[in-house]
C-alpha cells in the first residue's frame, strides 16, 4: 500500500464556501498552528523537509515530517518542540500524591523476553484518554556499551516511545528512563513491547556529503548502501524529465545500525535542494518502509550533483525482544463534561495530562474569534482552589466539528470543579 504525499496549503479541497471560524478562515487557523511549529523549531515543516538544527527529538520527528504533513501534533512532537516540559510531566505522575492512586509500582509490572539489556520496572500508569502508558524503567547495558542522555527505544525500527524520553544517568551503564508510548489493552492488562535500543546517538545538524554521484547512478534498481550513512540504503534512482526520483529505506536494526535522515541533493555551488512536498512521485510504501521523494532539477546536470543527508545516527544498537505488562485495574479514565458554546453543542474531555474541546455543528462558520493558542485561554479550577492553565498543542477542523487539544501536568479529572474555554464555562449541562 502506498500513501501519496500531498500538500494542502493551497486549500484545494472543493467546498461550497470558504470555511471560517469567527471570520478567521481555516487556512488562517492552520497557519497559526504551523507558525507555532516554525516559532519553536526555526523551520516551516509545510514547505521544507529540512529539519531544525538542534535537539535530537526534533530530528527523530523529522522523518515523519518529511514523509507526511499533519496539522495535528502528537505528544512526542510537542515534547520535541519544547511545548511541554517532559520532566515536569513525568514528575507530576511518578512523584505526586494526586497521581498515586493511578500509578502502578514495579511489582505490578511484568517484563518478559531477553536481549542485550537488563530492564527493571519501576512504575507505570495507563492513560485511557491518550491510549497509552507512562512507564518508568531502570535499564543496564553491557560494559561494552555506554549510556548517555540520548537514547531511543525501537519497535521494528520505529521509535517505541511517541511521547518523548527522559534519562537520568546513575552511571555510564545504568539509567532511569521515563517515557510515554502507545499501548494495547487485552486480557485485563496493558501491553507494550520493543525490540531494540539505540545508544550513543550523534546529532548531525549540518548536511553530510556522501560523495554519492547522482548522474553515475541513474537507473539504480538494486539496494545500495550509502557511504557514511549505513543506516539507510537507496533502492531506486530515476530521472523523469527534469524530475529526479529517489527511493530509500532504513536498514533493519538487527544489522546494528539505526538513524534518521532527510535526504538532499547538493549542486555545484554548494547549495542543497530538499525534496519537493508535492507531486506524483512522493509516496511511502507502508509494507516495505520505502520512502520515495522527488527533486526538481531544472537544467542542472545530474553528473554534477551529489547526495547529502541531515539527521542523527546511533553508534550502537542493542537488540532483543521485550514485552511489558502493566496491571490493568484502576486506569486513569477520561471525564467528559457537556456544555453549550455559542449556541452549539460542545464537550470538554478531561484526561490526566490533556484536555480536548469539541464543538459540533452541521457547518461551522462565524465561530471562535480567538487565537486558540493564547496563554490562559483554557482554565481548570480544582477542588482545592488551584487554577491550571493547559497549553495549546493542536487543532483539527472539518465540516461537522472543531477540536482543540491542550496538554498539562497530571490532573485528576475527578478533582476538576470548573472548566472554562475562551471564557465559556462548561457546566455539565449536557451530562458527563
Amino acid at each position: 500500500m502506498k500513501l501519496k504525499i500531498e500538500r494542502d496549503d493551497k486549500n484545494t479541497v472543493a467546498r461550497p464556501a470558504k470555511k471560517t471560524l469567527g471570520g478567521v478562515s481555516v487556512d488562517t487557523i492552520k497557519e497559526l498552528t504551523m507558525q507555532k511549529i516554525q516559532d519553536e523549531t526555526g523551520h516551516a515543516p509545510e514547505h521544507s523537509f529540512k529539519p531544525k538544527r538542534g535537539h535530537l527529538g526534533q530530528r527523530i520527528a523529522a522523518v515523519a515530517a518529511a514523509a507526511v504533513l499533519v496539522l495535528t501534533l502528537g505528544t512526542g512532537v510537542l515534547a520535541a518542540l519544547n511545548v511541554i516540559d517532559l520532566n515536569e510531566v513525568f514528575n507530576s505522575i511518578f512523584y505526586s500524591q494526586e497521581a498515586e492512586p493511578y500509578v502502578k509500582s514495579g511489582k505490578d509490572i511484568t517484563i518478559t523476553g531477553s536481549g542485550d539489556i537488563e530492564i527493571e520496572p519501576v512504575a507505570g500508569m495507563y492513560d485511557a484518554a491518550r491510549g497509552g502508558a507512562y512507564i518508568k524503567l531502570r535499564i543496564t547495558v553491557p560494559q561494552a556499551a555506554r549510556l548517555t542522555e540520548s537514547l531511543v527505544f525501537l519497535k521494528n525500527g520505529i521509535p517505541f516511545s511517541d511521547g518523548g524520553v527522559t534519562v537520568t544517568l546513575e552511571d555510564e551503564h545504568t539509567a532511569i528512563v521515563s517515557m510515554f508510548s502507545a499501548a494495547d489493552v487485552f486480557g485485563g492488562k496493558i501491553h507494550l513491547s520493543f525490540d531494540a535500543i539505540a545508544l550513543e546517538i550523534t546529532d548531525y545538524p549540518e548536511e553530510q556529503d556522501t560523495g554519492f554521484n547522482i548522474g553515475e547512478n541513474i537507473g539504480l534498481t538494486e539496494p545500495v548502501p550509502v557511504p557514511g550513512a549505513e543506516f539507510f540504503e537507496l533502492t531506486e534512482l530515476a530521472l523523469n524529465g527534469e524530475t529526479l526520483v529517489v527511493s530509500h529505506r532504513f536498514t533493519d536494526t538487527s544489522a546494528g545500525a539505526w538513524g534518521t535522515a532527510v535526504l538532499g541533493v547538493k549542486i555545484p555551488t554548494g547549495d542543497v535542494m530538499w525534496p519537493s512536498t508535492d507531486g506524483e512521485y512522493n509516496t511511502i510504501d507502508v509494507l516495505s518502509g520505502t520512502i520515495t521523494q522527488s527533486f526538481e532539477l531544472g537544467s542542472s546536470d545530474p553528473n554534477t550533483l551529489t547526495l547529502v543527508w541531515q539527521g542523527a545516527r546511533a553508534e550502537k544498537v542493542l537488540t532483543g525482544n521485550w514485552e511489558i505488562e502493566i496491571s490493568g485495574d484502576n486506569p486513569a479514565h477520561p471525564r467528559a463534561i457537556g456544555g453549550i458554546f455559542d449556541g452549539h453543542e460542545a464537550q470538554a474531555v478531561l484526561g490526566v495530562t490533556n484536555i480536548e474541546f469539541n464543538v459540533f455543528a452541521d457547518y461551522l462558520s462565524n465561530l471562535f474569534p480567538f487565537d486558540c493558542s493564547a496563554e490562559g485561554i483554557v482554565e481548570l479550577t480544582l477542588a482545592d482552589g488551584t487554577v491550571v492553565h493547559p497549553r495549546f498543542t493542536s487543532s483539527m477542523l472539518d465540516n461537522t466539528m472543531a477540536n482543540f487539544s491542550y496538554d498539562m501536568e497530571f490532573v485528576d479529572p475527578a478533582s476538576v470543579v470548573n472548566v472554562k474555554f475562551c471564557g465559556v464555562e462548561f457546566d455539565n449541562s449536557l451530562g458527563s
